[in-house]
């Protein structure tokens, strides 16, 4: 934490200014020229005009500044070693090139001492444990209040933490129950079709893969279905979807 870092400033309104497009999306903001900057914020997010209302949101009040902007992990990693000074990362869990949670433990790893609060855009106890076994500082809804994103930036930048250890083992807990209740009843064949469904593999897929006629299949997703209480295809792939990608998570 120091001084206001010098440089171009940057709009952040909805729409870029022609100053923007000359400069580039990931300039600096420009701080107050008396402001005394205390936290230094790294800001990534693949959505530009998101990361504009968020950057606005965060330097309105002058202590924290948007020192650096990526729309990528790859871009996220470049900026976080160039950066002369970064106290907080905020990362969306969602990026076109990897995952957030896991960025945060790179980005960690390139600057010892860095804070990160993640944004998510929906509630995920898988995640959640996933956010805290990576040592992330804060793991918040984007739907959370501005005062409270505020706030969760100011808390870690002191060296606190905002994840709930009664909220994670909530969260653990209702994971195991999930997985035993929803998985454990399924025959090795559901199981077969179930992984292959979360691998993004089509009925038709599936039917090749595993030598059955289509038809075969379909009936297999209508058992998957009762079984896992869900109404729709896309339900039964995304959670096979986030097993999966958790298993691979903690075998890495």
């Amino acid at each position: 934490m120091g001084a206001c870092p010098q440089g171009d400033g940057q709009s952040i309104s909805g729409t870029p200014s022609d100053a923007d497009a000359n400069r580039g999306s990931h300039s600096s903001v420009e701080c107050g020229k008396n402001a005394e900057v205390t936290i230094a914020v790294l800001l990534i997010d693949d959505h530009e005009v998101v990361r504009r209302g968020v950057a606005e949101l965060l330097s309105a009040d002058g202590d924290i500044a948007i020192v650096a902007q990526a729309g990528t992990a790859a871009e996220a990693r470049t900026r976080v070693v160039e950066a002369e000074q970064l106290d907080v990362a905020v990362v969306d869990v969602r990026l076109p090139d990897g995952d957030g949670i896991d960025l945060c433990g790179e980005l960690r790893h390139l600057r010892p001492g860095l804070r990160c609060v993640v944004l998510t855009a929906y509630e995920d106890d898988d995640a959640l444990l996933d956010a805290h076994a990576a040592g992330v500082h804060a793991y918040l809804l984007k739907e959370v209040r501005g005062t409270d994103l505020l706030r969760a930036v100011r808390t870690v930048a002191r060296g606190a933490t905002l994840l709930d250890p009664n909220a994670v083992k909530a969260a653990r807990d209702r994971v195991r129950l999930m997985r035993h209740d929803q998985i454990a009843d399924l025959t090795p064949q559901e199981r077969r079709v179930f992984d292959l469904l979360g691998a993004g593999h089509t009925n038709r897929e599936i039917a090749h893969e595993l030598g059955l006629a289509e038809k075969t299949i379909k009936n297999y997703m209508t058992g998957l279905l009762m079984k896992l209480r869900m109404e729709r295809r896309t339900e039964v792939a995304a959670l096979a979807a986030r097993l999966d990608e958790r298993g691979r998570r903690r075998s890495a």
